[in-house]
């Protein structure tokens, strides 16, 4: 994307290296306005000076450059989007499995108005020897704690100000929901959810929808044609 850089994340690490919050820094309509406040959390505003000055101060309470680019908002930049959630969720699954043995179920999930994203897994075997809760991520007793997911959040929310971005819902949903199953379909096929199988779920969820076209597409490309039979009866056809 052409033009002049307008926008700055950053984020300030706990000791282990962990998110513990951002600052995200935007110009537009002759403004410069800050945002602050924890990982996927929407954060507090305020209008500030100047950019320079501003990252200074940023700098000095603890908080390092993640991102610049130029926002434009007009589009939704999916490309960008994918490539920092491919990066989040790599990372988020990857640390759910090395603490936590024998994780067979997994999923990125969103709500209604995409406006969160989160990674879920669980370990193999029915919840409660109920099938539909097997494939129901909210019923899932894992969650990463969305700190590695924080950049792609970022650009999802950027969607829902109505002070930055002039894309419509439907145009930023469709974008949205095809990147997310992308991102599982390439992790998948990197091994990230470790080998295929008829006990391996892998799924895009939306909480409070039941079966948008995007999650039908992610159940084909993603899980064992035994498991498709059985999660088809277990939520519908």
């Amino acid at each position: 994307m052409s033009g002049a850089t307008n926008w700055w994340l950053l984020h300030r690490h706990d000791p282990d290296g962990r998110v513990v919050a951002f600052a995200e820094l935007v110009q537009v309509d002759g403004r410069t306005l800050l945002r602050t406040g924890k990982p996927q959390t929407w954060g507090l505003n305020e209008d500030v000076d100047d950019v320079d000055s501003t990252l200074q101060r940023l700098f000095a309470e603890g908080f390092a450059l993640q991102r610049e680019w130029c926002f434009d908002p007009q589009i939704f930049d999916a490309k960008r989007f994918e490539k920092e959630l491919l990066a989040g969720a790599r990372t988020a699954f990857q640390r759910l499995r090395r603490d936590h043995a024998g994780l067979r179920r997994f999923a990125l999930q969103t709500d209604d108005s995409a406006m969160t994203i989160a990674a879920i897994a669980d370990s193999s075997g029915d919840v409660d020897g109920d099938d539909s809760l097997m494939f129901s991520p909210s019923e899932w007793r894992l969650q990463d704690d969305g700190a590695d997911l924080d950049i792609a959040y970022r650009l999802i929310l950027a969607q829902h100000r109505d002070d930055l971005s002039l894309v419509g819902f439907d145009v930023f949903r469709a974008a949205f929901d095809a990147a997310v199953v992308d991102v599982l379909v390439q992790l998948a096929d990197e091994g990230v959810f470790g080998d295929a199988g008829a006990d391996r779920v892998v799924l895009y969820d939306v909480s409070d929808d039941e079966t948008p076209a995007a999650m039908l597409s992610s159940w084909t490309r993603l899980n064992d044609e035994a498991l498709l039979a059985r999660l088809r009866g277990a939520v519908g056809p």
